[in-house]
């Protein structure tokens, strides 16, 4: 449940009692200040609030007005500061409305103070004049009342209701329940089950170390082959490797002349790769 705010007013400075609220900077943590300072005056104003629970009274509203008007019915004026007892706007009067708790449905429990640029959160209400470049803003919640408890209706005497109802009084010491009379039996179909007659259990074969290793032995041969595999294929590639430097050093000109033109190493071992069958017996014989 929110608490709502029951007091408004003007301080000169950020101290104050711990039951004080005081807005002090922006969400932009820029300065809360509301004096329009001038050359002779670099005063400093900051809204402040208070939050009391016992309070019967809450504050709904906020306005700034000119100070040439008048303060509006039901509102009340922020002269003067709270601490220090000096003037508390310069051209504008800090104005708000307080009512009792119980008359109202809504009522403010949170203010904060925009500077220029800072966008209003949604579902907030703001000022329609801004003090020194600042705006203040301020939420309404609604007052939730609690709703009262229905009382139930008196329980009639006992005998009332034994008349009403035309039953007899019992005995001291009986004891009388809804399954009195009814005969204890198992369900017929629970007869006549074999499993049930002759209960038994089937014999558990117990598995011996060696039962394991012949149940579960692997010989990884799968495995052993392909590793073969990648060594032969890993042999032949660095075969190919060497004998196709021979070739490109002794060879410049007569052999894969136009595949080394523009090039990259990686595409001629590749292709020296896909076709090392069939110059196999061709570079044996030259080199012997």
């Amino acid at each position: 449940m929110a608490e709502f705010v029951t007091d408004v007013f003007l301080l000169t400075g950020k101290d104050a009692d711990p039951e004080t609220i005081v807005i002090d900077s922006t969400y932009l943590k820029q300065e809360a200040n509301l004096f329009d300072s001038s050359w002779r005056n670099k005063a400093k104003r900051f809204i402040a609030y208070k939050r009391y629970l016992n309070d019967q009274n809450v504050v709904t509203d906020i306005l700034i007005i000119p100070e040439d008007k008048d303060v509006p019915d039901d509102y009340a004026g922020c002269y003067i500061t709270k601490d220090t007892r000096e003037k508390g706007l310069r051209k504008h009067i800090l104005c708000y409305k307080r009512d009792l708790r119980t008359s109202v449905e809504k009522a403010i429990t949170d203010i904060k103070v925009l500077a220029k640029g800072e966008f209003i959160p949604s579902n907030w209400c703001s000022t329609s004049t801004n003090l020194n470049e600042n705006q203040i803003i301020f939420k309404v919640d609604n007052i939730k009342r609690r709703t009262p408890l229905r009382q139930a209706p008196p329980i009639p005497p006992l005998a009332t209701v034994q008349k009403e109802n035309n039953i007899q009084p019992l005995s001291p010491g009986s004891l009388v329940t809804d399954l009195d009379g009814v005969p204890f039996e198992i369900n017929p179909r629970y007869y006549g089950s074999n499993k049930m007659d002759n209960p038994s259990i089937s014999d558990m074969y117990t598995l011996t170390v060696e039962d394991i290793l012949r149940k579960y032995d692997y010989s990884f041969e799968k495995e052993k082959s392909v590793i073969r595999y990648a060594e032969e294929e890993n042999r032949h590639t660095s075969f190919s490797l060497k004998v196709l430097k021979v070739i490109l050093t002794k060879y410049p000109k007569k052999i894969f002349w136009k595949v080394i033109l523009g090039t990259r190493l990686e595409v001629i071992l590749k292709y020296f790769e896909t076709v090392r069958k069939t110059f196999f017996f061709f570079s044996y014989s030259t080199f012997s």
